[in-house]
């Protein structure tokens, strides 16, 4: 009997051995990857000088047991801090999908219907957009002009000269209200800020309160997001004290004859972007939203609103290519899928968000610059990172 046990006990002793060994060589593995990551990414901030880092979360069944995880390369400016996972970027238009999220929410409680025309909330103030519905702002068949998009902009100029000047939602919006309409509304697609600026007033409108308390309320605090911030003018003087060493620089280029290296934009003002682009997070946040918005909807929208959300036009007959409320819908031929996702351009930052649903695919980055070719390029390593270790 005793030898029996003896012997059983070795098998038992030999199992958890060879137990060890098996977990052990699947976490060097995983360590192993996640460096070599690492080492692709930091390679490329090594290369690039245009910016000075990037964080990058993704989150598939496929790595991580699922689990999401954060890569940050390079520093938060020259001669700065390392990134990490509390550094703050500016994520552009990407601040333009919390925006729908709460006008959707403002119709599940019969404050508005995404049917009304602007005329209701505005009588007075643009006759030239009154017929234009709530629904065409969200989806971009307005026929706005884009406070951004005129051939003589005199937003990017002031905006270096003048980095402190506040702009209101109202002197941005007079930049076009005397344009007539690109289109009538509903008859094509067409990309304009403008739409998410007339959004912000009648969200300010309609509940009396600012956009950064609403989206407090309604999303960043059910939803934890500590991280996430509408910066309405200055982020040193609206985003927490203890903050602050986690923003980042971001080197805007759009006057790159005049400074190679870019302008540091991290103290200058947000409201040229306001509702239409006034954000600030870092990656594990965005990717915190976007897939409790494709995955748990419930917690944000209803589905008859979710739905809405995701109600697709044709973006001018491009195949494949659709946009629903402050969301793309594109086939990404490198995945070989669907994707919904967004793009955040923003003086000096760039960003993205995406989610895979036929993979239960999510990926969130953001970098420092604004140079077109660079971000661009960096795009491509994620996507090739994604497709190498989620499908």
């Amino acid at each position: 009997m005793i030898l029996i046990k003896v012997i059983s006990n070795l098998k038992y002793l030999y199992f958890l051995i060879f137990l060890n060994i098996i977990i052990g060589c699947s976490h060097t593995t995983m360590k192993t990857e996640i460096s070599q990551i690492q080492q692709k990414i930091d390679e490329f901030n090594k290369n690039d000088h245009s910016s000075t880092g990037t964080s990058f979360t993704m989150q598939c069944p496929k790595y991580n047991n699922g689990s999401e995880i954060t890569f940050n390369s390079g520093l938060q400016s020259i001669n700065g801090i390392k990134t990490k996972n509390n550094s703050l970027y500016r994520i552009g238009s990407n601040t333009k999908l919390y925006i729908a999220v709460i006008i959707l929410q403002l119709e599940s409680e019969g404050k508005i219907s995404i049917n009304d025309s602007l005329f209701k909330y505005f009588p007075i103030e643009y006759p030239k957009w009154s017929e234009v519905k709530i629904s065409q702002l969200l989806n971009m068949t307005s026929g706005i002009n884009n406070y951004l998009g005129k051939d003589i902009n005199p937003i990017p100029p002031k905006f270096l000269s003048q980095p402190s000047h506040h702009y209101t939602k109202e002197e941005l919006l007079d930049l076009v209200v005397h344009d007539n309409l690109n289109f009538k509304p509903g008859e094509r697609w067409e990309y304009s800020n403008t739409n998410y600026i007339l959004l912000g007033k009648i969200i300010e409108n309609v509940t009396k309160n600012s956009i950064s308390e609403e989206l407090k309320n309604r999303i960043l605090i059910p939803l934890s997001l500590n991280q996430t911030f509408f910066v309405e003018h200055l982020p040193n003087n609206e985003i927490p004290n203890f903050e602050l060493e986690n923003l980042m620089a971001g080197y805007f280029y759009g006057y790159s004859i005049l400074s190679p290296n870019g302008f540091d934009v991290k103290y200058f003002s947000l409201s040229q972007a306001s509702s239409a682009g006034g954000m600030i997070a870092n990656t594990i946040n965005l990717n915190k939203f976007l897939r409790t918005l494709f995955t748990n909807n419930k917690l944000l929208l209803n589905d008859s609103q979710f739905n809405k959300l995701i109600s697709r036009v044709d973006i001018n007959n491009r195949v494949n290519d659709y946009y629903g409320f402050a969301i793309f819908d594109v086939y990404n031929f490198k995945f070989n899928t669907s994707e919904y996702m967004h793009t955040g351009g923003v003086f000096g930052f760039s960003s993205k968000m995406s989610f895979l649903p036929d993979q239960n695919i999510s990926y969130t980055y953001a970098i420092n610059s604004d140079n077109k070719e660079k971000v661009n390029e960096f795009n491509e390593l994620i996507e090739s990172i994604i497709y190498n270790e989620c499908f």
